[in-house]
């Protein structure tokens, strides 16, 4: 579970609350005893306090969820769009739409009307040359 932005909002607020209140009372103490481990000690603790707090998302963090709205039906998803897709290979392909088709015309017209092919000296249409191998 997370918080939501009013939570967050509430949670930085007594974070800092916490170590403005608790800075001050560490050094004073530290100043009046004349010691050094007690002012960290007390600081320790009070910055120990704020991060249990403030880090842990409590139920009092949680009460004005995010709302999503969602998509009416016959809407276009993401990929219907011509949106940037993963394959199993792991190669990022553009899915057929306005972007894609326009990506592939500008890609033929830079190869020299060579679907696939990036120029004369192979570039990105190579496949398989690593280094120190000889690009096909």
């Amino acid at each position: 579970m997370t918080m939501d932005f009013k939570g967050q909002d509430l949670a930085e607020r007594l974070f800092l609350m916490i170590l403005s209140a608790t800075t001050p009372l560490a050094f004073l103490l530290g100043f009046f005893t004349s010691s050094v481990p007690n002012m960290m000690l007390t600081f320790g603790v009070g910055t120990s306090v704020a991060l249990a707090v403030a880090a842990i998302p409590w139920p009092i963090y949680r009460r004005n969820p995010l709302v999503w709205a969602t998509a009416p039906a016959g809407e276009a998803t993401n990929n219907d769009a011509g949106e940037a897709t993963n394959n199993d290979a792991g190669v990022t392909e553009l899915s057929a739409g306005p972007v894609g088709e326009a990506v592939e015309e500008v890609g033929t017209k830079m190869a020299g009307g060579k679907k696939g092919a990036a120029g004369k000296k192979g570039g990105a249409g190579r496949k398989g040359a690593g280094k120190g191998e000889k690009a096909t």
